[in-house]
């Protein structure tokens, strides 16, 4: 298996991965509603995703700040001793990119082609990474595979990271909309992100 890189740093080689089972006990035939027992093909369940093989680690010591980087600021700011940067497959990544919001206010406005383009503009520009804003809708499947193909990492916030009211937190959880909202709905000043992976 040959690992992914970000866009500047080397290939994107994708890989198909298709999986399917059969669940254990009674499943709802497709057709009917009616249950069928445990075993029958007709409660099969297939996925087919295309995915990539990387290690991402956010590391705040153990690597000097770029050179870039020091010297800039105000005099005194900081101690220089430590860095918070993304290492991809055990190389560290200086990461360039933008905030990406929803592109309408209306999600049936939205267009496979604009994401796509959008995803592809960002790689024209040399970008290697977006931050995906966490306040507003998860973004179709090809605003992520188009991601994939074009070497750009997702810093993806959770869904309400951002909200200030830790009931709207709670409430996003018990309805299944976030991953990790827990720590959030504990903590208020906790702002959860994935970086997609």
């Amino acid at each position: 298996v040959q690992l992914w890189w970000p866009l500047g740093l080397g290939a994107q080689p994708l890989y198909s991965l298709d999986v399917s089972f059969v669940p254990a006990g009674r499943c709802a035939q497709p057709t009917g509603g009616r249950t069928a027992r445990a075993g029958d093909a007709r409660c099969e369940v297939r996925a087919r995703r295309t995915i990539g093989f990387r290690t991402v680690a956010l590391a705040t010591h153990g690597f000097p700040p770029p050179a870039s980087v020091l010297g800039r600021g105000r005099a005194g700011a900081g101690s220089g001793a430590t860095s918070l940067l993304l290492v991809v497959n055990g190389v560290p990544l200086m990461a360039k990119g933008a905030n990406v919001i929803p592109p309408d206010s209306q999600e049936g406005r939205w267009s496979t082609a604009g994401l796509r383009a959008l995803v592809r503009s960002a790689a024209h520009a040399r970008m290697n990474l977006l931050r995906v804003w966490g306040g507003g809708a998860y973004l179709p499947p090809a605003f992520y595979e188009e991601a994939d193909a074009m070497g750009v990492l997702l810093w993806h916030d959770l869904m309400f990271s951002t909200s200030s009211d830790a009931r709207t937190a709670r409430h996003s959880c018990r309805a299944g909309r976030g991953a990790g909202c827990g720590a959030r709905a504990l903590a208020p000043p906790l702002r959860g992100c994935v970086v997609r992976v």
